[in-house]
């Protein structure tokens, strides 16, 4: 029994490379995606500065080294510190180290600007934070140790794999709408929101109702069936590969029919790793590094102080995986829970959500424009990041990238003082277009909202004007 245990909660130190090397380029590539907005999100130029973060937020957030100076060249600092720490990571050079300074950064990163993340942020970091306690650099990397261990299996593992698995099924119990079950409409309605559908989508939101009945149900059936296979302990590789075949070919459809989704389908992907078994690698590259087929532990070659840190560890991440299992219970059937474990869990970056189209997706969508009207009477259009519209936009190129679409909404939901420092950065960014004449300057900002309903019909229900402000001349 003990062997099946561990036969099904061990991670090939293998794969546990890959999944280094993974998040090491996931970390990467958000770091140059957000690098285009670092004065916008991240400096007390934009939208929300440090000032205005201390009114808003909690402080059991209120850790992030982001918040130490405003500066546009100190977050620049902050940024290439931050892929100077996930490079090490990627090549393996003082591993550990580097993967706990690639999670402080990023955590401190997320902290300085909540209101630009989304699931795969949380998706990405939660991920990272499990990794700390693994032996990410075991090979393939720069400092292998090469201990002889071809698998590894301690309660991070189990916190891990668990975690990844988890997402999906709590995902799935939320999914509690008519629309899920039984009309089996969700997929339609997912697809008929304009601003975030890609092109692919939108032909397949033409399809007849039985094909989305089809895609609407057999989603719910990948995010049960799909994590159960990681963990079926017997002939476990074939069942992990096809577990995994499953849920990447579910986000590859998320990433080619929804546009604005962030990390989250790229993230998916790139944790399965983790999953792949022993068998994969033996056929792939045969005892790489040299590694031997023994899953015994090396256990007994450590001193006691070791294995008292070893102890703690594995008592330390239990206690942690309970928390996170409690906080998504409770997503499910609301209870009260103790402030201490919110704060916890705020504080080591582990507070989640896997709500995305729960209960059911929306049928509201909303639309924002920007119009601006010189003194002399001219209008012009503009995107939300004040850039000015061209001639061939549509609804599509509203959002500048996906931050922008997370960010946008919260200047209806949360309080005055966002909505000003919004407006006022808006102000400043078209006063920045040479082209515009060197007088008054006044703004609109408007909301439209749109319900979509079956047959490709989206009606605009309320058009509210949001602001109407004044850009002084310069």
């Amino acid at each position: 029994m003990s062997l099946l245990v561990f036969r099904t909660f061990s991670i090939d130190v293998r794969s546990l490379a890959v999944l280094r090397i993974i998040l090491a380029l996931l970390v990467l590539g958000d770091l140059g995606y957000r690098a285009g907005d670092l004065v916008t999100f991240y400096s007390d130029d934009g939208v929300l500065p440090a000032s205005l973060w201390n009114q808003i937020y909690p402080v059991s957030l209120r850790w992030s080294i982001h918040l130490l100076n405003g500066s546009e060249l100190y977050q620049s600092l902050m940024f290439l510190l931050s892929i100077v720490f996930a490079l090490c990571l990627l090549v393996g050079f003082e591993t550990r180290v580097a993967a706990i300074l690639s999670w402080l950064f990023l955590s401190s990163l997320h902290n300085r600007n909540p209101m630009v993340l989304n699931g795969g942020d949380t998706y990405l970091r939660v991920v990272l934070f499990f990794s700390l306690f693994l032996p990410l650099g075991e090979v393939l990397s720069i400092d292998q140790r090469r201990s002889g261990k071809k698998t590894f299996a301690n309660m991070a593992s189990f916190a891990l794999l668990t975690q990844i698995a988890g997402i999906y099924l709590f995902s799935v119990m939320l999914k509690s709408g008519r629309q899920w079950l039984p009309d089996g409409t969700a997929v339609y309605f997912a697809l008929s929101r304009e601003t975030v559908t890609t092109h692919l989508g939108s032909l397949w939101r033409q399809a007849p109702l039985p094909v989305h009945q089809l895609l609407t149900y057999g989603t719910l059936l990948i995010e049960v069936l799909g994590p159960l296979f990681l963990f079926i302990p017997f002939h476990s590789g074939r069942w992990k590969i096809l577990g995994m075949g499953l849920l990447a070919l579910l986000q590859l459809g998320f990433m080619v029919s929804i546009r604005m989704l962030g990390l989250f389908p790229l993230v998916s992907i790139g944790v399965l790793s983790a999953f792949l078994p022993s068998e994969f690698w033996d056929k792939l590259l045969p005892k790489i590094n040299g590694l031997g087929s023994s899953l015994a532990s090396s256990d007994s070659r450590l001193t006691p102080a070791h294995r008292n840190r070893i102890l703690f560890s594995n008592v330390f991440v239990f206690f942690l995986i309970a928390c996170t299992l409690i906080e998504n219970v409770s997503t499910i059937k609301y209870f009260p829970r103790p402030s201490w474990l919110t704060h916890m869990l705020h504080f080591f970056q582990l507070k989640q959500y896997w709500g995305m189209y729960s209960p059911e997706p929306s049928r509201t969508d909303y639309q924002y424009r920007v119009l601006g009207t010189v003194s002399i009477g001219s209008t012009l259009s503009f995107r939300l990041d004040g850039t000015r519209s061209l001639p061939s936009d549509t609804v599509k190129e509203t959002y500048k990238n996906s931050r922008w679409r997370n960010y946008i909404p919260h200047l209806h939901r949360e309080s005055l003082e966002i909505r000003n420092t919004y407006f006022h950065y808006l102000c400043k960014q078209i006063r920045a277009d040479r082209q515009i004449p060197r007088s008054a300057f006044y703004i609109d900002f408007f909301k439209d909202e749109f319900v979509n309903e079956r047959g490709g019909v989206s009606r605009l229900v309320n058009s509210s004007q949001m602001a109407h402000l004044t850009c002084r001349p310069w």
